[in-house]
């Protein structure tokens, strides 16, 4: 398979430029041939797991920072 990918590609003429496009054409035939589709993705940017940014959410609203710090503890904090 390989030596007639080679022969097919040596017969064509080029100018240089059409290396990209004769290669590109070469692995989506390869792809094809073997059932493998790839496709281009947009950008989508960050995912949230819904679930976790609740209880995060969640998690957040039982902290209570305006509380003072008891004991020694709280001498020790400058």
């Amino acid at each position: 398979m390989h030596r007639a990918r080679d022969a097919s590609v040596r017969g064509q003429r080029s100018t240089g430029t059409d290396l990209i496009v004769t290669k590109n054409r070469v692995v989506e035939e390869a792809f094809g041939a073997i059932d493998i589709r790839l496709v281009r993705m947009a950008a989508t940017g960050r995912r949230v797991i819904s679930t976790a940014f609740r209880a995060g959410w969640a998690a957040g609203d039982r902290v209570n920072l305006n509380r003072p710090v008891p004991g020694a503890a709280s001498r020790q904090i400058t």
